[in-house]
């Protein structure tokens, strides 16, 4: 079980990793950062995992990634992922 964590998405939204514990899902947690080369190296492969399963159920769970940045800066974080 991971601790809760809360931040908020890019669309200015609160986001608790608890708000996902009474879901049916499959949850995927990415944890990175900008300045991070091996994190920014493998964005696209989760990228295309998500691509491949979104709307797919394994054993009638629903599969969803979360990408969580651990940068201070929210330019910078925003400015990665566009």
């Amino acid at each position: 079980m991971l601790p809760d964590y809360s931040g908020i998405t890019v669309a200015g939204d609160s986001l608790k990793l608890s708000s996902f514990r009474n879901e049916e899902k499959i949850l995927l947690v990415n944890f990175w950062a900008a300045w991070c080369a091996d994190c920014l190296k493998h964005n696209p492969e989760l990228v295309e995992l998500h691509e491949v399963y979104k709307g797919k159920k394994y054993g009638g769970h629903d599969f969803e990634i979360v990408s969580i940045s651990l940068d201070r800066d929210t330019v910078l974080w925003k400015k990665r992922i566009a």
